[in-house]
């Protein structure tokens, strides 16, 4: 089924006029190309960006004009969905935003373009304005499975955004402690521990639902990757999920004993009134609202912003809005998310390098564009003009050339406050005089920007890169149920209705099964670059490849499977960048050659060749990679003795009647071939 005939999409294409329409099964509504201008299609899920009604053809035509490019956009609502279809169906966009299991997964594959060569070479990594950190990031974050940062497959603006402890100080003081010296203290989890003892003993009420200690959003995340975000102290190292171990090999971290010890101090907390459990069914609202109204008085969630956004939560109640972000317990780590990233499907078509100079490597210009990609469109989404903006009960007035957001066009009671960068994470700060400097350091703008500037340069300092384990198509089907028990298993042993041991138990009786399948896929893939594959054989086997290798009475591999009128490029795509392809003759083919039996499959490491077949097209008894008479008279001069007889792989593609021998049976399914009658291929 046609994709487009399942998701409810938005197709716009950018040029001097812009064209909205629903994506038709048939055709997408298309505005005519400027002639000499790059065309190419993008997609991108529906939220990541500025809404439909709140101008979002605004910023496509902004952007298109800026770029001086043709620019087509997909937005599908049921984007994970569109993703695997899209590439099922090999009817690809150009550029596409993944996530990074996807793009693990796909460049793994063969389907992603390699930009590290771009990437080096580009505006933005030799601008003189990227951190070493954001450098750090943006190459981490796009190199998918390889691990020698030799290679890059997705671009991302801005970095994740990790999770801190706050811990109240009017909390502190009441327990004895002086909040300086918590917030600059590497703490041991048993000395945490004790802090929450204490200020549970400072509050005379105990344990009770309307003024406890910690109460998180649930005791497990059960979507995503970063599954014990939300109680960094009581899991510590321990994995929610399916990882990568020293080894090598992926594994459920879930079963492991880090995740058993992390249950027992959650059960233990639990039990001693400490951790929540009212909080079985919580969400982030729920959870941040009882911190708010002091009806808890230790909180993890997001660093950054929503840093300056409780404390002035807690401001308007009239309540101490003095807090402390301590340190990871045990000289640990916080984790910094990774986050979508701009991939170039590789289409071999010559247009990547020109796609990554005027989409990818404008992106963070610290000007014009980035501007667009932050906050969306002059006079739509922001303004500088003197004025006075009111939304809801709240008006502001601004002097000519001040900065400042406009309400959205969709709900005018609320402020526009970004589009698809958020400031405060964006891995680029603008040109200082962008707008005289008013937009270089957007946490100026927040009431608490000296508290909210030294919480991030302690959650950097002390944070590590998320690792996740890419999506394999092992996982549909199997991960919702098994992230759903691991979210019961967790909450089960919380609130004390059995114990970890029994939990574990469950857990693989219920889900043991799914487990193995995803781990399955997981090692059967791999993940690692694909000049240490060993074999064109384990490529077919690790990619599921519709190829086979079979040797021959003499030894020589070969390789079936290849259709007629293949490309050079079809092939390579299939088996990656570390693989040459060359005629009978041993000359390279060009991308575009026809890919003919007797042809050569290279696999190289470190300028080796490590493994060789030879290709059979089945028919094709002369090379040509195509059908037609000729192969039948190459048949019927081997058969009478005119020509030599056939070996190698010419007699593979030959041998199409099941005998052992090359026989006029063979040649009477070529002429059926021919003939439309039966096809070989």
């Amino acid at each position: 089924m046609n994709i487009l005939k399942k998701i409810t999409s938005i197709a716009l294409t950018v040029t001097t006029i812009i064209g909205i329409s629903p994506v038709n099964p048939d055709n997408i509504t298309r505005v005519r190309a400027e002639e000499n201008k790059l065309s190419f299609t993008v997609a991108v899920y529906s939220r990541a960006m500025v809404s439909e009604e709140n101008g979002l053809s605004e910023f496509f035509k902004q952007l298109g004009d800026k770029l001086d490019c043709n620019i087509t956009w997909i937005c599908p609502v049921d984007y994970d969905d569109y993703v695997k279809q899209t590439f099922t169906s090999g009817d690809m966009p150009d550029v596409m935003l993944l996530d990074n299991d996807y793009l693990e997964y796909y460049a793994y594959n063969g389907r992603l373009w390699d930009m590290k060569e771009a990437w080096d070479n580009s505006k933005t990594k030799n601008s003189g304005k990227l951190s070493d950190y954001a450098i750090k990031y943006i190459e981490y974050n796009g190199n998918a499975y390889t691990s020698d940062n030799e290679s890059m497959y997705g671009f991302s603006l801005q970095r994740g955004q990790g999770i801190v402890t706050y811990i109240k100080a009017s909390e502190l003081r009441k327990a004895g402690y002086d909040p300086e010296v918590i917030k600059n203290a590497n703490l041991t989890f048993d000395e945490y521990y004790e802090i929450l003892k204490n200020i549970k003993k400072s509050n005379p009420a105990g344990y009770n639902p309307l003024d406890t200690i910690v109460s998180p959003p649930g005791f497990f995340y059960a979507y995503g990757n970063l599954h014990t975000q939300y109680l960094p102290e009581f899991y510590q190292d321990a994995k929610g999920g399916f990882y990568r171990n020293l080894d090598g090999e992926f594994v459920d971290g879930f079963t492991e004993q880090a995740m058993v010890d992390a249950l027992n101090r959650i059960s233990t907390a639990a039990d001693e009134g400490v951790l929540d459990r009212t909080a079985e069914y919580s969400n982030t609202m729920n959870a941040r609202n009882l911190f708010i109204g002091n009806a808890s008085k230790v909180f993890s969630y997001f660093s950054g912003a929503w840093g300056n956004t409780l404390r002035s939560r807690l401001d308007e109640r009239g309540a101490d809005s003095e807090l402390i972000a301590i340190k990871p317990v045990n000289n640990g780590k916080y984790i910094v998310p990774l986050t979508p990233a701009w991939a170039i499907i590789d289409k071999k078509d010559g247009r990547q390098q020109q796609i990554f100079d005027k989409f990818i490597d404008t992106m963070l210009d610290g000007r014009d564009i980035q501007m667009l990609w932050t906050y969306g469109v002059k006079g739509v989404h922001w303004d500088t003009k003197a004025e006075t903006v009111t939304t809801g009960s709240t008006t502001h007035s601004y002097k000519e050339g001040e900065f400042h957001m406009l309400p959205r066009l969709d709900n005018p009671k609320i402020m526009n406050s970004r589009n698809f960068i958020e400031d405060t994470r964006s891995l680029r700060e603008f040109d200082d005089d962008v707008l005289d400097g008013q937009l270089t350091n957007p946490m100026d703008k927040y009431k608490y920007a000296k508290e909210v500037k030294e919480e991030l340069s302690m959650f950097l300092e002390n944070s590590e890169f998320e690792t996740r384990a890419p999506y394999t198509p092992e996982m549909d089907g199997n991960i919702v149920y098994i992230n759903t028990m691991r979210e019961e298993m967790v909450r089960e042993v919380a609130m004390g209705y059995c114990t970890v041991e029994q939990a574990m138990e469950e857990y693989k009786n219920k889900v043991g099964k799914k487990v193995e399948t995803v781990l399955e896929g997981l090692n059967k893939y791999k993940f690692t670059p694909k000049g240490e594959e060993s074999s064109i054989e384990k490529i077919i086997e690790n990619n599921n490849l519709s190829y086979s290798v079979n040797k021959n009475s003499a030894g020589i591999q070969m390789l079936t499977g290849v259709g007629t009128a293949c490309k050079a490029d079809t092939l390579k795509a299939a088996f990656g960048k570390n693989v040459v392809l060359k005629s009978s003759e041993g000359i390279q083919l060009a991308d575009d050659a026809i890919v003919g039996t007797g042809c050569v499959v290279e696999l190289t490491h470190d300028g080796n060749v490590i493994d060789t077949v030879n290709v059979v097209v089945k028919g094709d008894t002369d090379g040509t990679g195509t059908i037609n008479v000729l192969d039948m008279e190459v048949i019927q001069k081997s058969i009478l003795g005119i020509a030599d007889k056939l070996d190698g792989a010419y007699r593979e593609a030959a041998s199409l009647s099941g005998g052992d021998d090359i026989t006029v049976l063979d040649m009477e399914a070529i002429q059926k071939d021919i003939l439309g009658i039966e096809k070989i291929n």
